[in-house]
């Protein structure tokens, strides 16, 4: 679920740049976001094992 603060950021993105790619958009929320103060970060990856190479020894 997005918050209502960020939903209002998306939403006001939106209108003023309304022919923008959604590559774009995404990009100019999150400017937007940082210069109201957020922190975006994403969450940490899950290392998975490596997969053994068929055909190796």
């Amino acid at each position: 679920m997005i918050p209502d603060a960020v939903a209002a950021v998306v939403a006001a993105v939106i209108e003023e740049h309304p022919a923008a790619a959604p590559d774009r958009l995404g990009v100019l929320v999150v400017q937007e976001l940082r210069a109201l103060g957020w922190h975006i970060t994403a969450p940490p990856a899950a290392l998975t094992p490596p997969r053994p190479v068929r055909g190796a020894a």
